[in-house]
């Protein structure tokens, strides 16, 4: 009997020590709409020599835990955590009360991460497999927003080991917790949308003009460390944290182009979910440069298009000093 992925069940609980379950955890679930996590094996064949000529043995020479989460963005607890774990820091609670604020740091998030699915062999609704995976630290995220479409997110994972759990049975004590509410956000909420430079020209030059789409992309770099007398990584490490928007604007100013060209220094605020509720985020890059500019004329009964990116600089002058800033409230 097969099963559907329908009834898949994604938690994760964010561990004391890397690579170790925690002690009675509680797990939160990430709602998703597709997954790729899983371990992947590196093999070679034997070279032994055969007098039958054939194939004495295959080798498992190491294996690496990876893959990815596919999601509508919604403000949830377990977003949230993987929004740390991107952007290696815990969100700010507390310097102003009720608004939490989340720069770029240099602390590592890891996680456990669990798949379940009702066990065929036994009784519905309380039997079940499970896949775990230790040691998993978002590696990237990028987030998609498109005129028309729900506001989407791809989230790449580095993970150190995977157990599958014969016993069918969840580690010792935990618990499983599902988003008390849970509202996809929407590109007619993406709002507030700011790129502007130094001297505050090119936000009026722009004016109210058409942008289509938005793509942030959060990068971790993380790598995974393998050593003699493990199968897998030993320990995962952080690399240069990197962050760029890309964003398709109507074009109506040379405003633009003449930034890209002269490499002056810009910035970008915008706003996405409703920011009088607490299902929204905000996000800032308050120093950067456009890496990409191009204008395009797609053919007849297009619109022109001014296509850019914006490579995200880390700001000094900030304390934290930090390159992407997101914010968001306290829930309610």
């Amino acid at each position: 009997m097969g099963i559907s992925a329908d009834e898949t069940g994604i938690y994760i609980v964010e561990e004391v020590t890397y690579g170790v379950v925690p002690a009675t955890p509680e797990f939160l679930e990430l709602p998703i709409v597709s997954e790729s996590l899983g371990t992947n094996a590196n093999t070679t064949t034997s070279n032994t020599l055969n007098p039958d000529r054939q194939l004495v043995d295959s080798i498992l020479t190491g294996l690496d835990i990876s893959g990815s989460f596919e999601v509508e963005v919604a403000r949830t607890p377990a977003f949230d955590a993987l929004l740390e774990s991107t952007m290696s820091e815990a969100w700010d609670k507390v310097t102003v009360p009720g608004d939490w604020t989340l720069p770029v740091g240099s602390t590592m998030k890891s996680f456990t991460i669990m798949k379940r699915w009702p066990d065929p062999a036994g009784t519905p609704g309380v039997d079940y497999l499970y896949h775990i995976y230790t040691g998993c630290v978002v590696n990237s995220a990028t987030l998609n927003m498109n005129a028309g479409s729900e506001v989407t997110a791809s989230i790449a994972i580095v993970g150190k080991e995977a157990d599958a759990d014969t016993s069918t049975v969840i580690p010792v004590g935990a618990t499983l917790t599902s988003p008390t509410k849970f509202n996809v956000l929407r590109a007619p909420e993406v709002q507030n949308i700011l790129l502007d430079n130094v001297a505050n020209t090119l936000a009026i030059a722009i004016g109210g003009s058409c942008v289509t789409d938005i793509t942030l992309t959060l990068n971790a770099n993380v790598r995974g460390i393998q050593c003699l007398g493990t199968l897998g990584n030993k320990e995962s490490v952080l690399g240069r944290f990197e962050a760029t928007v890309g964003m398709t604007i109507f074009f109506n100013s040379n405003d633009i182009m003449e930034e890209f060209l002269t490499q002056g220094i810009v910035d970008i605020v915008f706003e996405i979910g409703d920011s009088a509720t607490d299902d929204h985020y905000k996000v800032t890059i308050p120093k950067g440069k456009i890496s990409s500019e191009v204008v395009v004329a797609g053919g007849t009964g297009t619109d022109v298009i001014n296509a850019i990116v914006v490579q995200a600089l880390v700001d000094n002058t900030l304390t934290p000093p930090t390159s992407v800033i997101l914010d968001t409230v306290d829930y309610v």
